[in-house]
């Protein structure tokens, strides 16, 4: 369970909600566009990251995450909650945080154990296959709840990313260390939930009986009193087999009731 979880649902994190939603609600802004204003800010963070004014950059993630979570808290407070909205939500999350780590790969980085880059594109695989484990299980109508959890999730990543930038401040090594440290942590993130998907997978499959060495016995017996043994139908639910009737037409049947009684006369 992550950290994000364990407060997700306590009551001074909904009580801060409410008063949010209640709040920015006044100033007539549509969900929808809160969402787009969070992505504006996630774009002018960039820049900043990719300038190397890193304190200016974590400033400017923490300000679009606040939007990111004043959009959701008036939508439910303007009763305006729908599907649609919540998709546009996720999928500017994902461009966001795509925004957020994308600038590194304009900044010379120093390598900790790999080249830099390599950290970077892993930390890229993972968060992305943290987010697709999800949406495909879905995709594939897997009839289980919905995949969530991990070591660490999209608010763990970003607050950790956040860390590294303000260290970077200081050396640029710190947020070479906490790149590798999100790179190992999202893979792993990733696989708990491809692990989860699966097992719940094999859990509400229909398990089938298997035959015992008792059922074929009487499976064979069956079938050799009746003196129609076929190898092929062992271990296979059978039936026995009816002779077929023979359909008389009423006519016939009245002509052949007729000589049955001449001959009895003779």
């Amino acid at each position: 369970m992550t950290l994000f979880e364990k407060s997700e649902g306590s009551s001074a994190l909904t009580g801060f909600r409410k008063t949010i939603g209640e709040v920015f609600s006044k100033l007539g802004l549509s969900p929808n566009q809160w969402t787009a204003l969070s992505l504006v800010v996630a774009v002018i963070a960039a820049f900043f990251i990719a300038s190397s004014q890193f304190v200016l950059g974590a400033v400017l993630i923490i300000v679009s995450g606040f939007i990111d979570l004043i959009d959701g808290a008036v939508a439910r407070h303007t009763g305006r909650v729908t599907k649609g909205g919540a998709y546009i939500d996720t999928v500017a999350d994902r461009y966001a945080e795509f925004l957020y780590i994308i600038p590194l790969t304009f900044i010379a980085m120093p390598a900790v154990f790999l080249p830099f880059r390599t950290w970077l594109m892993a930390y890229l695989a993972g968060s992305m296959i943290t987010t697709y484990a999800k949406s495909a299980a879905k995709e594939k109508e897997l009839e289980i709840e919905e995949i969530r959890g991990g070591i660490v999730e999209r608010a763990e990543r970003i607050s950790l990313y956040v860390i590294g930038l303000f260290l970077a401040s200081i050396d640029l090594t710190y947020l070479s260390y906490m790149v590798m440290l999100l790179a190992v942590l999202v893979n792993i993130s990733a696989l708990q939930r491809v692990k989860k998907t699966l097992d719940a997978v094999h859990q509400t499959a229909p398990a089938s009986e298997p035959k015992t060495a008792e059922d074929e016995i009487i499976a064979v017996v069956k079938f050799e009193k009746k003196g129609k043994f076929d190898e092929r139908t062992i271990g296979g639910d059978m039936e026995e087999e009816e002779e077929p009737k023979r359909i008389v037409p009423p006519k016939q049947e009245k002509k052949e009731e007729k000589r049955k009684g001449e001959t009895l006369k003779h």
